[in-house]
């Protein structure tokens, strides 16, 4: 999600900016899906990084 720490600021509770929030929703990563690493702490690592990744470029695309 794109946008959402200037919408919703952290600390004004009550207060939501006007903005426009982007969503992209990516592909599904099944359990048995090994791309990603075989134990947790590998698959947490890189399915981090892909969301990172996929974040910036969504960034980019958006902020110009």
């Amino acid at each position: 999600m794109h946008s959402t720490g200037y919408c919703m600021t952290k600390g004004d509770d009550l207060l939501v900016k006007n903005a426009t929030v982007t969503a992209k929703y990516l592909d599904r990563i099944t359990p048995d899906n090994k791309d990603y690493g075989a134990n947790y702490s590998e698959r947490a690592k890189k399915i981090g990084r892909y969301f990172r990744e996929e974040y910036n470029q969504m960034r980019l695309e958006l902020e110009g």
